[in-house]
């Protein structure tokens, strides 16, 4: 009976790491970089652990009988050009009637000016229409950001706390096998 609730145990608790395991991978899924392998850190320790001491013993064993260190340095270069484009429009009238005829000279004057004029305001219009354009999509775009930022964050907290809730699982499984194991040997 005792062996039954150490086996039994025993095999909870390899369960019970299992499935934290699952927690842990299934968290790392949701959260980690597209570039980012599992086990890196675990790499990058094993290397400064392992490697950094086992190159540094070769480098002093290559001093030792003479062998000479080759450094290589690589330089690379990045050009980037922007090039912006300008347009201008421009607005040219034809001579002035003879000026001895003072009234048509007044005329053409007051026209011009008004056409000038005119276009001025078009231009202040057109510009007040855009900023009015602009604004309301940025509104728009600043609440689509808002809704969509609210839904990653909800997808986020979804994935942490599934993860989660399996790593607990695995722990309170780890703890019952334990608690067994511990049963089992009192009773033996």
């Amino acid at each position: 009976m005792a062996g039954a609730f150490y086996w039994t145990g025993f095999v909870t608790s390899v369960v019970g790491v299992v499935v934290g395991m699952l927690g842990i991978w299934t968290t790392w899924q949701g959260y980690h970089p597209e570039d980012d392998r599992f086990w890196e850190p675990v790499y990058t320790g094993l290397r400064h652990f392992i490697a950094d001491p086992m190159r540094k013993a070769g480098r002093r064993v290559k001093r030792a009988f003479g062998v000479r260190e080759v450094h290589t340095i690589d330089v690379h270069g990045a050009t980037m050009t922007v090039t912006a484009g300008h347009a201008r429009v421009r607005v040219s009238y034809g001579p002035l009637p003879n000026i001895e005829d003072a009234d048509a000279v007044v005329a053409e004057l007051q026209r011009r000016f008004n056409d000038l004029l005119g276009r001025i305001q078009d231009v202040n219009e057109a510009l007040h229409d855009e900023v009015k354009a602009r604004s309301e999509a940025d509104d728009d775009l600043r609440r689509e950001l808002a809704e969509l930022r609210a839904a990653l964050d909800s997808a986020a907290q979804r994935v942490a706390l599934s993860g989660l809730r399996v790593e607990m699982s695995g722990l309170l499984l780890v703890v019952v096998g334990l608690i067994l194991q511990g049963v089992g040997q009192a009773l033996m």
